[in-house]
């Protein structure tokens, strides 16, 4: 083999394994992600739930640190302004339920009223689409009472800490 033609196979050989080595990377990883099982993602109304029962005691603990910090105007600002974020969360968890509500109410609304007494069923398939839209939309229903529940713990909490600095700052003048 002439010495051209070693060089150009030594070459060819090198650049074949500078372009496999990049795909042959990026299939690694797939692999060891394929062995690992796969956790199932909570549903986004578990999620709100989850959010929601984090906000539940995370305001619990400031309702604790307000009651016990009456004088000390400095840290009654930081916790308003702590409360006042988690309230922002709080509704920013309901809101986040109603894009799947109103694909909800829409299907439903496909789906129309149940048949009438003494009308012919409807599918099988349709009246378990039904039952299970039905519940789901209890299910967000009863997360948007509980986040308007927490918003108007929070909203008062806040505002009672407002009255509290003024009264401070009233009795200091």
């Amino acid at each position: 083999m002439p010495m051209t033609s070693k060089l150009f196979a030594a070459f060819l050989s090198l650049w074949m394994f500078a372009v496999s080595a990049p795909v042959m990377a990026q299939q690694q990883p797939a692999v060891k992600a394929a062995a690992q099982p796969v956790a199932e993602a909570a549903s986004p109304q578990a999620q709100a739930a989850e959010q929601l029962e984090a906000a539940r005691k995370n305001l619990e603990r400031l309702t604790d640190q307000v009651k016990n910090t009456k004088d000390d105007d400095s840290r009654l600002a930081e916790l308003k302004v702590e409360i006042d974020a988690g309230a922002k969360q709080i509704i920013a968890t309901s809101v986040a339920t109603r894009p799947r509500l109103n694909e909800i109410k829409a299907r439903l609304a496909e789906l129309g009223d149940p048949p009438a007494e003494g009308a012919p069923p409807e599918a099988d398939v349709v009246t378990q689409e039904r039952k299970r839209l039905l519940a789901e939309r209890g299910e967000i229903n009863a997360l948007t009472g509980t986040a308007e529940d927490l918003s108007i713990q929070a909203t008062k909490l806040s505002n009672s800490i407002t009255a509290t600095r003024a009264r401070c700052s009233a009795t200091r003048f």
